[in-house]
C-alpha cells in the first residue's frame, strides 16, 4: 500500500501479510482484520468508521492509529485485544467493545464520549495517557454497560484534564491524576485522584505552570508572623 492512499473500506482476508509504506493511509469508512497481519511501520492510519478484528493480527511497529470522525459513533471491536504504538482520538465517540493496549493513548477536542469494555478479566492498558477535554464540553469516560466497572491500567504517566469520569477501576496500575479542578468523578471510579494538591509559598518564592516552585524563602525572624499564600495545583 503506498502512499497517499485513500479508501473507503480496507480489509484484509489473506493469509499474508500486507506492509504500509506510506506516511498515512486514510480510510473513511471501516478497517477490517479477518486474516493475516496488517504491517503498520510508521504510517498514521486515520479511520473514520469502525475496526474490526475477525482474525486478522494487527502489528503496530512504529505506527499511529486515530480515529476522527466528527459526527458518527465509532466502534472498536478486536478480540485480539491489539497493542497500539499511538492511539489517537479526536472523534467524536467511541465505543472500545474489546480492550487494547497502548505505548500512548490520547484523546482531545472535539470528543465527547469513550466507552470501554467491561469484559471479565479484560483491561485497557496504556504507558502513557492524555485526556484533555475542550472548554464547551468534557470528555466523559466510562463502561459500555453503566454501573459495571471498566479496568484501566496506566504504566508511566497520565495527563487529564476536562473529563468527566464514570466506572473507572485503575488501581491495578499507577494512580490517574484528574486533579485540575474541571473534571468530575461521576461515581465507581478507583485508582482515580480528584483533589488538587495545596503548594505553599513563603514570601521570596514563587510558582509557574509547567515549572514549579522557584526562589528563596526570605529569611525570617522567629516569633515574627509572616504571610505565606496557598495555590491550587494539579498534575494535568
Amino acid at each position: 500500500v503506498s502512499t497517499g492512499d485513500i479508501f473507503w473500506d480496507f480489509e484484509i482476508a489473506s493469509s499474508s501479510s500486507v506492509v504500509l509504506e506510506s506516511s498515512r493511509l486514510r480510510v473513511r469508512g471501516g478497517l477490517a482484520l479477518s486474516g493475516g497481519v496488517l504491517e503498520a511501520g510508521s504510517s498514521r492510519i486515520s479511520i473514520d468508521g469502525d475496526w474490526r478484528g475477525r482474525g486478522g493480527r494487527f502489528q503496530a511497529d512504529a505506527s499511529t492509529v486515530s480515529f476522527e470522525s466528527a459526527s458518527a459513533t465509532q466502534t472498536f471491536v478486536d478480540t485480539a485485544g491489539p497493542y497500539f504504538n499511538g492511539l489517537s482520538v479526536t472523534a467524536s465517540s467511541v465505543v472500545f467493545s474489546s480492550t487494547f493496549s497502548a505505548a500512548a493513548l490520547s484523546a482531545s477536542s472535539p470528543t465527547y464520549s469513550l466507552s470501554f469494555s467491561t469484559a471479565p478479566g479484560g483491561i485497557t492498558q496504556a504507558a502513557d495517557l492524555r485526556l484533555r477535554g475542550w472548554s464547551a464540553h468534557r470528555i466523559r469516560l466510562a463502561s459500555v454497560l453503566p454501573g459495571t466497572p471498566w479496568e484501566l491500567k496506566v504504566v508511566s504517566v497520565s495527563s487529564v484534564t476536562r473529563c468527566d469520569l464514570a466506572d473507572s477501576s485503575a488501581s491495578s496500575g499507577l494512580l490517574v491524576h484528574a486533579n485540575d479542578g474541571l473534571s468530575v468523578d461521576s461515581g465507581g471510579n478507583s485508582g482515580w485522584n480528584f483533589r488538587p494538591a495545596l503548594v505553599l509559598l513563603s514570601p521570596g518564592e514563587s510558582f509557574a505552570e509547567a515549572a514549579g516552585k522557584s526562589g528563596i524563602p526570605s529569611t525570617r525572624t522567629v516569633g515574627v508572623p509572616f504571610i505565606v499564600s496557598a495555590r491550587a495545583v494539579s498534575s494535568a
